[in-house]
């Protein structure tokens, strides 16, 4: 077993770990008949241990660190000191004021020798004996001398930095998630009381232009512009019903949603629709995943969306259109790419905006609905162009999957 309570300030021979060695003289004298070809191979072992950019540990069976470089000197707070010869108990329990503290940080090397691993790796947090919290990544390997504990190796990588940009980034997508809520909100809101208040009149304005058409000739300078009284209408109606639908999207609900049963309803409603306008489908797909956690009814609106607006941009027929849906530790993702002609530069940023569209005949609240899904399941949507090759849209939805 690792002695955490011996100190030794000699250093005891490790067949199989590399021994220090100063300078070729001392080397040659250590290893006598070997000559400078020994002592040769020891500095170069020793200046590639001191060029690491990980720190680096080898401790005894008995507990003292056998031998150590630099780096991890500066990374565990003991820079300037040496710590080969010292024990790890001397170190990091009787002069480390933080042991609460560094609890994880000293489990990970008692668990790498109990459990007899090889490259065990933690992420822990370590505080020094000045005080600094630093965030490591520690992995410890268990040696074997024969049948024989012979000791450990623990390599040190100090993430602190990495973990604190991690943390602002996360941060601000937490903001902005916060705040497209917020709009989300709002919008909803007024979506309900355009929805309210302008669908009676709307209905009333195209009624009676219809009603009153019938009494003009079919020729007639009246008729037509009653004809075009009813088109606006119409087209106001189609708005209202595109707002009522927006408000009509429920609080995510999640659960199991099997993804080829997810895709299989869409494909027959748009396959519908397809048909009635006289185009094709063709779907490829690429179903990663047997299912993702979601709100099954929130997805097919999304996804329905998404297709529907590659079938309105197809430049040819059949309209292609490829879907990858996918799960693993980090979250799912849906993807959708169509051959369509893709979005400019200058309408890109809009197209999330309410009533914004490109569409000769078209509401705009498509794109709106998605990122409305996406903000329900907490997660984003992205919208990019492939040159040459259409439109790409991203739904991600970030966090851990319950176990299979």
């Amino acid at each position: 077993m690792l002695h955490l309570g011996r100190h030794r300030s000699g250093r005891r021979s490790a067949p199989g770990l590399v021994g220090r060695c100063r300078t070729p003289g001392s080397a040659a004298r250590r290893y006598g008949g070997y000559g400078g070809r020994r002592a040769i191979k020891q500095l170069i072992i020793q200046n590639i241990v001191e060029s690491l950019s990980l720190g680096l540990l080898v401790i005894e069976a008995e507990g003292v660190i056998f031998l150590s470089n630099r780096r991890a000197a500066e990374i565990l707070g003991y820079e300037g000191a040496a710590l080969e010869g010292k024990g790890w108990a001397e170190l990091f329990f009787a002069a480390n004021p933080y042991l609460d503290f560094n609890t994880d940080f000293n489990q990970t090397l008692v668990d790498v020798i109990y459990r007899k691993e090889v490259h065990l790796q933690r992420r822990v947090w370590y505080r020094s004996p000045s005080g600094e919290a630093r965030y490591l990544c520690v992995t410890a390997s268990f040696l074997r001398e024969g049948a024989e504990f012979a000791g450990i190796v623990v390599l040190i990588d100090d993430q602190t930095e990495l973990f604190q940009l991690h943390q602002r980034e996360k941060q601000n997508l937490e903001r902005q998630r916060h705040l497209q809520e917020e709009r989300s909100e709002g919008l909803d809101q007024l979506a309900r009381a355009v929805a309210h208040q302008v669908r009676n009149p709307v209905v009333a304005i195209g009624g009676f232009a219809a009603r009153l058409k019938r009494d003009y000739p079919p020729q007639s300078a009246g008729r037509q512009y009653l004809r075009h009284i009813m088109d606006g209408a119409a087209r106001l109606e189609r708005m209202v019903q595109a707002v009522s639908d927006y408000t009509a999207l429920t609080r995510a609900k999640l659960e199991r949603c099997h993804c080829r049963d997810l895709l299989t309803a869409v494909r027959a409603r748009l396959d519908a629709e397809a048909a009635e306008r006289g185009l094709g489908l063709a779907w490829e797909e690429s179903i990663e995943a047997d299912w993702i956690e979601a709100d099954p009814q929130l997805m097919r609106c999304a996804l329905e969306e998404l297709v529907r607006n590659a079938l309105d941009f197809a430049r040819r027929d059949p309209a292609r259109v490829h879907i990858l849906l996918e799960r693993d530790a980090a979250g799912w993702v849906l993807v959708v790419r169509d051959d369509g002609p893709g979005i400019s530069a200058k309408a890109l940023p809009f197209v999330f905006d309410p009533f914004y569209t490109t569409k000769a005949v078209g509401v705009g609240m498509g794109l709106t609905k998605v990122r409305r899904v996406a903000i329900e399941h907490g997660g984003e949507v992205k919208v990019s162009n492939l040159v040459g090759q259409g439109t790409e849209v991203r739904l991600r939805r970030p966090g851990p999957n319950p176990a299979d």
